[in-house]
């Protein structure tokens, strides 16, 4: 029988191979799927904008939010447009011009990086055999590709945000006060590209505090000096927008950032979706009783068989929460700030801006590390039994099968939404499905841009971009209502909930999800 674990063995000698294995594929992943995305999401167009004027030295605002909004002057920059994303996109822009593909290249090497990073996480907090299963996880991890097809500031944001996590579990483990230092640092970068990551501070603190809960007057200053830092970074940007806006949004945009708006689930709802699992696999670890395991599996496979979150992943990841419960002293910091993560990002699912997945991409990583160790858990267990001289061939079959579980997935999923992975809710979201859309990357029509969801033209050029989009075969465009007259144009028609027609009404608001904006088709019926 081939000797898997000598094989392995020599594969991972070298450090600097692994790393380099790890990153090709993920990058090759990744770089396959860059031609499955030609839009532009609805904050990315803003953001793609703010980039635009800082090239063309109109300064940091947006300009077509006349057209959206029916605004009277353009609008000046908000919280929730940190600068670290448009200047990455200034920066690239003046190097390789306006380049769509480019773009996407950008995002797609930070998500690869993102990998490396979670390589270095779990290695630090557990073991490189745990860092090594997590690697492979990622790689091909469904959400995570979505996300790194995106022209969207989330990869570099998760970037950011594991370096926080990678360097405070430095601090923890080497007792080293620069790290401490450091995932400060990239804390405050982190809420320079998204503003949602102003609660970072406090997981921080929360997380030091309890760590050193046994000496922590001898402890708080570093504490203090780790928020000033953090404040230091964040204040020029603080302080700028506080000029330009005006105090109360500022203090809107923030509190909105810690709190949920009109969320359709309770965090206790939330939180007892998985707490049967949880159970489950405690007692199993407890009894050493692989049939309440695999019961388990199988439930959780049934359950989750339609998610594109991958099910086998899921059942080793709450394997590893299990474990995490019963032995907290022996990793509680990795646990604790999973924890804490989770428990806010929970309160985020249902946000109104329809973002509910987004706030978790960081969290699914740290997920992907609770199951290698669940995973790792599971097959140093079978020593005690008969499988002990196989353990190390069903370890790399279920690998594999994870692996060829995700790539039938990703062959199955469309990749032109907003990265949005849960499908019930993707469905729901965009109604039935638009198909033939001839016009894709990049999306422009004549020099008007498609920009997502929505047109984004100025008041003046509605009928030019009518007279535009005749030349070409379009079925059905997704537009924002206010763009189009229908008595104006009457060789068009929209579809909304407005008509009493049902073969007239296919597109539902979406209000169950708390968005503040309704989806309309118009098809060209000539």
């Amino acid at each position: 029988m081939v000797n898997f674990k000598n094989i392995i063995s020599r594969l991972i000698g070298s450090e600097y191979l692994l790393i380099f294995l790890i990153f090709s594929a993920a990058f090759v992943f990744r770089i396959n799927l860059i031609d499955q995305n030609s839009f532009i999401g609805d904050d990315e167009a803003y953001y793609d904008d703010v980039a635009n004027n800082i090239i063309a030295g109109s300064g940091y605002i947006v300009s077509h939010i006349e057209a959206l909004w029916g605004s009277d002057q353009p609008s000046l920059p908000i919280v929730r447009y940190n600068p670290v994303y448009p200047f990455l996109l200034a920066v690239t822009k003046l190097s390789f011009g306006d380049n769509f593909y480019v773009l996407k290249l950008i995002s797609v090497i930070f998500g690869s990086l993102s990998v490396i990073v979670l390589y270095y996480i779990a290695k630090c907090a557990f073991s490189k055999r745990i860092a090594i299963i997590s690697s492979i996880l990622a790689i091909s991890s469904v959400p995570l590709l979505k996300y790194s097809i995106l022209v969207a500031k989330e990869n570099i944001f998760s970037f950011f945000s594991l370096l926080m996590v990678y360097f405070f579990i430095k601090y923890v483990k080497e007792k080293n006060n620069m790290y401490l230092i450091f995932s400060f640092v990239f804390a405050a970068i982190s809420y320079l590209t998204w503003p949602i990551a102003i609660f970072f501070p406090i997981l921080l603190a929360f997380s030091y505090l309890i760590y050193n809960r046994m000496k922590i007057k001898n402890k708080l200053r570093l504490l203090f000096v780790g928020f000033s830092i953090f404040l230091i970074l964040i204040f020029p940007w603080l302080i700028y927008v506080f000029f330009v806006v005006d105090f109360y949004n500022l203090l809107q945009d923030i509190i909105f950032t810690f709190l949920p708006l009109q969320g359709k689930l309770s965090i206790m709802h939330s939180a007892s979706i998985n707490f049967y699992q949880i159970g489950v696999f405690s007692i199993g670890y407890i009894s050493k009783s692989f049939f309440i395991i695999f019961i388990n599996l199988f439930l959780a496979l049934t359950i989750h068989l339609f998610s594109l979150i991958n099910p086998i992943v899921y059942v080793f990841a709450i394997l590893g929460i299990g474990y995490s419960l019963l032995n907290f002293r022996r990793f509680s910091i990795f646990f604790l700030i999973t924890l804490f993560y989770g428990f806010w990002a929970g309160l985020h699912l249902y946000e109104p801006y329809g973002h509910y997945d987004r706030f978790l991409i960081p969290l699914i990583y740290l997920f992907l590390i609770l199951s290698a160790k669940g995973i790792l858990l599971t097959f140093d267990n079978l020593k005690k039994h008969k499988w002990k001289k196989t353990r190390h061939f069903i370890l790399a079959i279920l690998l594999i099968s994870i692996l060829l579980f995700n790539i039938i997935k990703i062959n199955k999923t469309d990749f032109e939404g907003q990265g949005i992975y849960d499908e019930e809710i993707y469905n729901y979201f965009w109604g039935n499905k638009i198909e033939n859309i001839t016009i894709s990357s990049p999306t422009v029509v004549d020099g008007y841009h498609l920009k997502s969801n929505w047109v984004v033209l100025p008041q003046d050029s509605r009928e030019e971009f009518v007279n535009a989009l005749r030349k070409y075969d379009v079925d059905y465009v997704i537009i924002y209502p206010s763009y189009f007259e229908l008595e104006k144009y009457p060789k068009y028609l929209f579809y909304n909930e407005t008509f009493e027609d049902p073969d007239l009404a296919m597109v539902e608001s979406s209000d169950r999800l708390g968005l503040e904006w309704k989806i309309f088709k118009l098809k060209k019926i000539i």
